[in-house]
């Protein structure tokens, strides 16, 4: 996937398609935001300051996060009693 394309990779109506432009959106206001992509600013804001250091942020921010319960437990902990 392209994140700095507007084609698609899949059809209007599509749940890839859904997903794929989402995903675009995403990149881009992470880049505009903090000039880095969304897999940096996702390891830079979040991962790191949670200590989650069995987390590995690769692919698209969909679906390429790989993790392990305990980190992924740490993550809903904060998202349910945000610290920062």
């Amino acid at each position: 996937m392209n994140f700095d394309s507007t084609d698609t990779v899949a059809g209007v109506g599509t749940q890839a398609g859904v997903l794929e432009h989402r995903d675009r959106i995403s990149h881009s206001m992470a880049r505009r935001a903090s000039d880095m992509d969304a897999n940096g600013y996702i390891t830079d804001a979040v991962v790191r300051p949670l200590a989650m250091d069995n987390t590995d942020v690769r692919g698209s921010p969909a679906y390429g996060i790989h993790s392990t319960a305990d980190d992924l437990a740490v993550f809903m902990a904060e998202v349910l009693h945000l610290t920062w």
